[in-house]
C-alpha cells in the first residue's frame, strides 16, 4: 500500500508568466517604510484552498498587511 502523501505541492515553477529581477538584492534597509517585501501561499481547508498574502517592512520585519 502506498503511504498518503503529507502535503500537496502546490507551486508551479513551469508557468508563462513573467519573472522578474530581483531589484532589493537582499540588502537591508537602514529605515522603516522604504522597503516592502511580499509573498503568497495557499492553506488548505476543508473545502479546498485559499490564498495567504503578506506584506512586511523589510527594515523592522513587521507586518503591513494581510489579504
Amino acid at each position: 500500500m502506498k503511504p498518503k502523501r503529507r502535503f500537496v505541492r502546490t507551486t508551479d515553477s513551469q508557468h508563462d508568466w513573467p519573472i522578474f529581477p530581483n531589484l532589493y538584492r537582499n540588502r537591508i534597509p537602514d529605515k522603516s517604510d522604504r522597503v516592502w517585501i511580499a509573498d503568497i501561499t495557499f492553506i488548505r481547508v476543508e473545502t479546498g484552498f485559499v490564498y495567504l498574502a503578506v506584506i512586511l517592512d523589510a527594515c523592522s520585519r513587521k507586518v503591513i498587511g494581510l489579504i
